[in-house]
């Protein structure tokens, strides 16, 4: 919209810091590794007797085979101890190990048994080729937990964190005050017409979107905006605490715009938790500091990638 660009900035939001993920680090040989997560993948490691050409081992494993041991990601452990994909375009010409994973994530509906038919399938097959893998059967109860484990991810609660800023007697938000006091306070108007606070340290796109609600379109147009045809009955601030890098400093960023949006609106304000009202933003943060806890406790931190592929 007109002069956006040439608004005063209210308020600086302060990045998260960075993440120590482990997703990336490098193996052995000091180049990164790119295998398989342990906590939502199920993993087979098949050690052969000697070096062999991937070449021949892809043309193994692909066409009808593949979509009969239901499609894992093959990996390879190189001579020098690096893991890294199978079949990329950077992939070595030898290797002295073999790695299946079947991921137990969003994308993946299979079931414990089903996954131990397709390792038994394909290892029949490994052991027919002259490589020498060794082919130890997977324990099922191995693959079970992997299963619970995700399944224990999925539950954590909050999923959701919002405050809703209103005015009682149906008085609705100008919607030019809007756009202007958002952008003043460090978001920006964009994916799915609505307003994020994109992440500058890049461990994911949006720390916190702003939805503003007009009670009949239920997002924001610019033209309808700057023309004063919009006007919003409520503006929400919400974010996703599993999914969000150090959820503590993003909610504490989010209720600095909060309060700098209240200031200047003399609106009222709501807080909840997966869309069911509480007392006070201070709730936000326990419910936020127990999940910490809970994820901390399986080994893992809020924003993680093993998070992002299972929620």
């Amino acid at each position: 919209m007109p002069g956006t660009a040439r608004l005063e900035r209210l308020l600086e939001l302060v990045p998260p810091p960075l993440s120590d993920d482990p997703d990336g680090e490098t193996g052995p040989s000091g180049d990164r590794d790119y295998g398989p997560d342990p906590v939502v993948d199920v993993v087979a490691r098949f050690p052969a007797g000697a070096v062999f050409s991937r070449k021949a081992i892809e043309g193994a494993l692909y066409g009808d085979l593949h979509k009969a041991v239901l499609c894992p990601t093959y990996y390879v452990v190189t001579p020098s101890g690096c893991t890294t994909f199978l079949t990329s375009t950077d992939a070595p010409a030898e290797g002295r190990e073999l790695i299946a994973a079947w991921s137990v994530d969003r994308g993946n509906e299979y079931d414990p048994e089903a996954i131990a038919r397709a390792h038994q399938h394909l290892a029949a097959q490994l052991a027919g080729l002259p490589f020498r893998f060794d082919c130890t059967p997977l324990d099922m109860a191995g693959i079970s937990s992997t299963f619970d484990r995700v399944k224990a991810i999925r539950d954590l609660e909050p999923d959701s964190v919002s405050v809703t800023a209103y005015h009682g007697g149906g008085q609705k938000f100008d919607g030019r005050q809007v756009w202007n006091l958002l952008h003043a306070i460090g978001f920006r108007w964009g994916d799915m017409d609505c307003f994020q606070w994109a992440d500058p340290t890049d461990q994911t796109d949006y720390l916190v979107w702003v939805e503003a609600d007009d009670g009949r379109l239920g997002y924001v147009l610019p033209e309808m905006v700057a023309t004063g045809e919009q006007n919003f009955h409520e503006v929400r601030f919400s974010f996703t605490p599993p999914r969000t890098p150090s959820p503590l400093h993003v909610l504490e960023q989010m209720l600095r715009a909060v309060a700098m949006f209240q200031q200047h609106t003399g609106c009222s304000l709501v807080a909840k938790i997966d869309g069911k009202v509480v007392e006070s933003p201070d709730h936000l943060m326990q419910s936020i500091m127990t999940l910490c806890e809970k994820l901390a406790a399986m080994g893992l931190k809020p924003g993680w990638s093993t998070i992002l592929r299972t929620r």
